[in-house]
């Protein structure tokens, strides 16, 4: 079966909600998911078919350590793995575009555009991420 780990960080919980709704969909479309709230700690990917890194958009970067997260040994897991940004943002959603620019610089096989929510995720808003998640699982399988 399709295994898919998001691993994100999130202040208010808007990013939390986004992985949440992704979540529904990926699980709708019959893939596993695993969300895991990063905490610097290292995150094993070996078994993970697609990981996705989601931020909220501070200050137009991701959190600095979810930027981290691409680094040494826990960054070497992401090479070859398909991948995706996500986030929540207020002003912009540069968090997701250079999430995306990090994955590939991983040599990740990056689903573009991620998902990016503005402010906190509405019913509507959610529905999109469902819809994120279950055309991810698609792609997966696609490839």
């Amino acid at each position: 079966m399709t295994k898919v780990v998001l691993i994100y960080g999130t202040g208010s919980g808007n990013t939390e909600r986004v992985a949440n709704g992704i979540i529904e969909g990926i699980e709708a479309a019959g893939a596993d998911a695993v969300l895991k709230k990063y905490d610097g700690e290292f995150v094993d990917l070996s078994d993970a078919d697609a990981v996705l890194v989601g931020s909220p958009t501070y200050n137009t970067k991701p959190m600095p350590f979810i930027n981290s997260i691409f680094d040494g040994e826990q960054g070497d897991q992401f090479d070859g793995k398909i991948g995706a940004a996500f986030g929540s943002f207020g002003r912009d959603g540069k968090a997701v575009q250079i999430i995306t620019e990090k994955m590939k610089g991983r040599s990740m096989n990056v689903i573009d555009p991620g998902m990016a929510v503005f402010t906190r995720p509405d019913e509507e808003n959610l529905e999109k991420c469902r819809k994120f998640g279950e055309s991810l699982v698609d792609k997966i399988k696609g490839l």
